[in-house]
C-alpha cells in the first residue's frame, strides 16, 4: 500500500508520465504460460533441463480427465489424493519444449529439441489453451523454450 505508492511515485519520476500498476493474484505459478516460461528461463541457467522439469512436476497438479470423479481432487505426482485450492481452474496438461543449445548444455548439434508432456492436451477434453515462448542467447547460440499448458474451468 505504502510500498505501490512509493514505487509509483518513483516509476513516476523516471519514465516522466503517469504510471499505473495492475496487480492479478496467481495463485500458482504454473497457472499463467507467460510467467511460467520466463521462470523455467531464469533457472535453466542453474539447473539442466531434466532436473527442472522434473521439480517442475514435482510442485504440478494435473487434473486425471475422468468423467466419473469428483472435480475438486487431484491425483499428485506421489500418488496420493490431493483437494485442489480454490482457484477457477485447474490443469489437465502440460507440454514443456526445449530447442537450441543452453547454458547448462554441452556442444550438442544444431537441431536439438527436448520435448516433456504430463496430462491431456486434446481439443475435446480441454476448454482453453495457453502457448507461452521464451526465446535466449547464450554463448554457444540461441535456445527456445515453448510451454503448451491445458486448461478446464469448474
Amino acid at each position: 500500500n505504502d510500498r505501490f505508492k512509493i514505487l509509483t511515485d518513483y516509476l513516476n519520476s523516471v519514465f516522466n508520465s503517469e504510471v499505473e500498476l495492475d496487480l492479478v493474484r496467481l495463485h500458482k505459478v504454473f497457472y499463467d504460460g507467460q510467467i511460467l516460461v520466463q521462470d523455467i528461463a531464469l533457472k535453466s541457467y542453474k539447473f539442466r533441463f531434466v532436473k527442472l522439469v522434473s521439480k517442475l512436476f514435482k510442485r504440478l497438479h494435473i487434473q486425471k480427465l475422468d468423467y466419473t470423479n469428483n472435480l475438486n481432487k487431484t491425483e499428485s505426482s506421489a500418488g496420493t489424493l490431493q483437494t485442489l485450492p480454490s482457484s477457477p481452474s485447474y490443469l489437465s496438461g502440460i507440454n514443456i519444449k526445449l530447442a537450441g543449445r543452453t547454458f547448462r548444455q554441452r556442444v550438442v548439434p544444431r537441431m536439438t529439441v527436448k520435448r516433456i508432456q504430463k496430462g491431456s492436451l486434446t481439443n475435446v477434453n480441454v476448454q482453453y489453451i495457453d502457448k507461452a515462448r521464451f526465446t535466449g542467447k547464450t554463448r554457444r547460440g540461441a535456445y527456445s523454450f515453448t510451454i503448451t499448458l491445458g486448461h478446464v474451468f469448474k
